[in-house]
């Protein structure tokens, strides 16, 4: 599979990004919860493109989202 990759798959920039997705699959949303905060992210992603949200209407969820969730919370400000 990794044969597969395109070339410059393993740039710095590309291997930053899957680092931090390595570390967001760790990281609660807010202390005591249990979905992760790479887990809201691509189900944020999934339900904006399952629904065909316009972006100023994923904005004001993440507006929403950010009032209803306790502080502090790993809620993404943008995707």
């Amino acid at each position: 599979m990794l044969r597969d990759a395109e070339p410059g798959f393993f740039s710095l920039r590309h291997l930053e990004k899957l680092e931090k997705m390595r570390k967001d699959a760790k990281v609660p949303l807010y202390p005591g919860c249990n979905v992760t905060k790479l887990e809201v992210d691509l189900m944020l992603l999934d339900l904006k493109s399952t629904h065909g949200l316009s972006d100023k209407g994923f904005e004001d969820m993440f507006y929403v989202l950010e009032k209803l969730l306790p502080s502090p919370n790993e809620l993404p400000r943008t995707t």
